[in-house]
């Protein structure tokens, strides 16, 4: 529901408040749901990729800016 509100866009087009409202309940209730939601999508990431991932800078590929190597 989040995500159909547009609370994941960049910028926010929607706020935990926003995500409350849709589900009925209060603004502490949505934020709660909302961080609920991301740490289920961070730990099947980190099951997938593993810690050792993110500790290795050449096996990042998503939003990570490489640096350019000096020549």
């Amino acid at each position: 529901m989040a995500l159909e509100l547009g609370y994941s866009d960049r910028p926010r087009s929607a706020t935990c408040a926003d995500v409350a409202a849709e589900l009925g309940s209060t603004s502490a209730t949505g934020s709660e749901h909302v961080q609920k939601a991301e740490m289920k999508v961070v730990r099947a990431a980190m099951g997938e990729f593993g810690p050792r991932a993110w500790a290795d800078p050449s096996r990042r590929s998503v939003g990570v800016r490489r640096r350019r190597q000096p020549s």
